[in-house]
């Protein structure tokens, strides 16, 4: 009896340390570059920038509003036309932590304005995927990949898009 006892009592101040909050960011700010392989007229390369705000509302669950712009030339027949898309999305991120690294899925959803010299169109885009912090520090952290699938509905059709990012991230109001 006094072995089981004896033994509940070490189990119990073993887990102490497991009841204790892990770490995490109550906000995290990303700015980077980000790529963009979409279907504008023909599949075109773009390249532009990305931002994000990241309210964590836990270690695991956070709400996410994300920006991204991207420029190119749309090649048709005869000629080379500027264009530009943006997009902005919100929702849910969802993240598994480590000390130095973080990963994290998203299903967000908004809009996006594509414009090809002048004419523009907005509709609705979906984004869905995820990626991988290095955590860095308390303040400051990278952001190593993040793939999106990008559906934009624009004109009555759905064009499937694929968007990269990468940058650093700012880490506000950490948490014990």
């Amino acid at each position: 009896m006094k072995r089981l006892l004896l033994s509940i009592a070490v189990l119990m101040v073993a887990a102490v340390p497991a009841l204790a909050q892990e770490t995490y960011p109550k906000a995290e700010i990303f700015g980077g570059y980000s790529y963009l392989n979409a279907v504008v007229v023909e599949r075109e390369s773009l390249h532009g920038w990305g931002a994000s705000f990241a309210g964590n509302l836990g270690p695991r669950v956070g709400l996410v509003a994300e920006f991204s712009g991207h420029y190119g030339k749309v090649r048709t027949a005869s000629v080379e036309l500027d264009s530009s898309a943006y997009t902005f999305l919100f929702g849910p991120r969802f993240s598994a932590r480590t000390r130095s690294l973080t990963a994290f899925g998203h299903a967000l959803v908004g809009g996006a304005t594509v414009r090809i010299e002048g004419a523009s169109d907005t509709g609705l885009a979906v984004g869905l995927g995820g990626g991988l912090d290095v955590v860095g520090n308390k303040n400051f952290g990278l952001r190593i990949i993040q793939v999106d699938y990008l559906p934009i509905r624009l004109g009555g059709e759905w064009n499937h898009n694929i968007r990269l990012q990468t940058g650093v991230i700012i880490k506000l109001g950490g948490s014990e």
